[in-house]
């Protein structure tokens, strides 16, 4: 018999398998047409440590939802992270195993950041703001979502998986 806990354990599973393998095919299609994300040293990216700084609390419908990660070296030498377009990090929001959100497609989205540097034990900290619409501008209901941060590089290094409520 599987509890509620299992239940849950088992919906982030699958959200995850499914948004690894989403991420990895786009990364493969934008990798050929734009060069994106790439390290001086690969088996560097083990050194970071990449963590979703939103709050898990519910939110109001219509107000302004902060996305923030923090991404951290845990290593001990420098790790330069090179990203040709600009295109270095993004946000997804899931809700009931479907994609409601993709920072990137936003119209707002920032570009220009090109290299991201970190020392031993330094963070950067990056983010964006979700105006509560999906991907059609649309405002969405109020219910459980699921937010989940990368960092683009090859191969990617992706966030937990935080969930949050948005309530009218």
């Amino acid at each position: 018999m599987i509890n509620r806990f299992n239940r849950k354990w088992i919906l982030y599973i699958g959200i995850l398998t499914i948004f690894v393998f989403g991420i990895f095919i786009d990364c493969a299609f934008k990798r050929n047409e734009n060069n994106i994300g790439t390290s001086r040293n690969s088996s560097s990216l083990e050194e970071l440590d990449l963590k979703i700084l939103s709050k898990t609390m519910g939110y109001a419908l219509g107000s302004p939802f902060d996305m923030k990660m923090r991404l951290t070296n845990k290593g001990g030498k420098t790790i330069e992270l090179h990203f040709p377009n600009g295109y270095a990090y993004d946000f997804f929001i899931y809700q009931k195993n479907e994609l409601i959100y993709r920072f990137s497609e936003d119209e707002n989205y920032p570009t220009g950041l090109k290299k991201i540097e970190l020392a031993p034990e330094d963070s950067i900290v990056l983010g964006g703001i979700w105006l509560c619409k999906d991907r059609n501008g649309d405002w969405v209901r109020g219910g459980r979502y699921q937010l989940i941060g990368v960092i683009n590089t090859d191969p990617p290094i992706i966030s937990d998986i935080l969930p949050f409520g948005l309530t009218d």
